[in-house]
């Protein structure tokens, strides 16, 4: 439930409230995380605006089992309440071997959390929280990302950031590979390359000529730590489990995706999509669905069966799902800079844009310096690619 205006009027949040990561928060099974929740989801309610990355269950689940460093957690009031949230953390990076006092978007490979919380009105909250930034000096650059370009935080931050004086650049972009669910399932297919069309259904095929072929979506329930053992035994008997880097390898990440499973399953947004042949399971997909965008967090598959495109057939039937039910608008693949992306980008419709942030102290003697050379080393790169 979210808070009430009346809430926040009497009790907003301190302006700044540090957490010590390293020492894994005592404070976060306490009130003052309790409020911290209340005020994150009363605002994220306000605002239209739908990412995963605004979700509290993925930040709570990131920070008790994940979470490193120092995080320091904005929160700018205005008469008396709490207009928005900025999780960041604090951390020394080089630039030409200077060391620059750095707060970023707190988050590893498995979750980020690029965006600044706030409520229905984006311009006043952002200019607040860039506000009190500015008028502290113990800081020297701000990274805030990943975050989509067209978003009104974007337009807002940058907006913000060059009134302030803060001299906002964007410093890093990738894209997004996502599936729109609109028209008909005959419709995508159709759109699709015929390499693609003839892996889906020569691998559907043969798992047929196996036995029967069906997609389970399981949501949640007392067996989920069984469902998701289940899940996590398939992700990590191909080449993620030799390598060490599947779910299971290591107790931590699975403590994490246990957690924002069980979280997810709480808010009625967890998904996990199992194909089974003969009710044995030879794939699933780990997905969170947020607002009207599925997004497929993680897969794992049967490798035994490599040569029958379970992956495949997997996405196939997910797909067929969505667009026969509508549950989504959006299917989405998720970013990968790695091999990978090849893979998600046959099945995308289209590609969405996100950005990376970059915000400089001016009033500090390292923060103008970090403004100087990493201009200077951007007109050298340039130089560099027209030789």
């Amino acid at each position: 439930m979210g808070i009430t205006k009346e809430h926040l009027q009497t009790r907003p949040l301190a302006e700044v409230t540090v957490y010590d990561l390293e020492g894994k928060l005592p404070a976060l099974t306490g009130e003052e995380l309790s409020d911290v929740a209340e005020v994150w989801q009363s605002l994220t309610a306000e605002n239209p605006f739908a990412d995963l990355a605004t979700s509290f269950i993925g930040f709570r689940s990131w920070m008790q089992h994940l979470g490193k460093g120092n995080l320091l957690l904005f929160a700018p009031h205005s008469g008396g309440e709490t207009i928005a949230l900025l999780p960041v953390r604090l951390w020394s990076r080089a630039v030409a071997g200077f060391r620059f006092r750095c707060l970023s978007s707190p988050g590893d490979y498995f979750w980020k959390v690029g965006y600044p919380i706030i409520g229905s009105d984006a311009h006043r909250a952002i200019w607040s929280v860039l506000d009190l930034l500015r008028r502290r000096r113990d800081w020297d650059l701000l990274e805030l990302g990943p975050m989509l370009s067209d978003s009104v935080h974007v337009a807002a931050l940058l907006s913000a950031g060059e009134s302030l004086g803060l001299s906002p650049e964007i410093c890093r972009r990738e894209l997004d590979p996502v599936v729109e669910i609109s028209g008909t399932w005959e419709q995508y297919e159709k759109s699709r390359s015929a390499n693609l069309r003839r892996e889906m259904r020569r691998g559907e095929r043969r798992l047929l000529a196996l036995g029967q072929l069906t997609l389970e979506i399981y949501r949640g329930g007392p067996d989920l730590e069984a469902r998701f053992d289940e899940f996590c035994r398939l992700e990590a008997c191909g080449w993620k489990g030799k390598e060490g880097s599947a779910i299971a390898c290591d107790a931590t990440t699975r403590s994490f995706f246990l957690d924002l499973a069980r979280g997810a399953a709480r808010e009625g947004t967890f998904r996990l999509y199992f194909v089974r042949l003969d009710g044995r399971a030879i794939a699933c997909q780990y997905a969170i669905v947020d607002g009207r965008t599925v997004y497929a967090i993680k897969m794992g598959r049967d490798e035994s069966l490599a040569d029958c495109w379970v992956g495949h057939v997997l996405h196939k039937l997910i797909l067929e799902h969505l667009f026969e039910t509508r549950e989504a608008d959006l299917f989405d693949m998720l970013m990968d800079s790695s091999a990978h992306s090849a893979y998600k980008s046959r099945w995308a419709s289209r590609s969405r844009e996100y950005v990376w942030l970059r915000f400089f102290h001016r009033s500090t003697i390292r923060g103008r310096l970090a403004h100087a050379l990493l201009r200077f080393k951007r007109k050298a790169l340039r130089r560099s690619a027209a030789l």
